[in-house]
């Protein structure tokens, strides 16, 4: 049955590492931010990142992470569902229906 979700296993495991590498560059964006900007209110950032495009690259950073996490992230629990329903539809069919003669 590991064979089955062997595919759907892969891809939680690349979207977790995607969703850690977000995490991990937004921390440093944010970090950023707050020293060039003064402020980590969202309307300053923004008045900010028409100015400077050092800011305008760390709000993309920290944008591109929101996105990741509140988009992706939800469908990477959704194969993790999937993968502990335990379905055994892959073992259970007979050779016959695989065209074994």
């Amino acid at each position: 049955m590991a064979f089955s979700y062997a595919k759907p296993f892969l891809d939680v495991v690349g979207d977790v590492c995607l969703a850690w590498m977000h995490v991990w560059r937004a921390t440093v964006a944010t970090a950023r931010l707050e020293k060039i900007v003064g402020s980590l209110d969202p309307a300053d950032r923004m008045l900010k990142a028409s100015e400077s495009r050092e800011v305008a690259f760390y709000e993309g950073v920290l944008q591109t992470a929101k996105f990741y996490l509140n988009v992706m992230i939800p469908v990477t629990i959704g194969k993790m569902t999937a993968i502990r329903s335990g379905d055994t539809s892959t073992l259970d069919i007979p050779e016959v229906s695989l065209g074994a003669a």
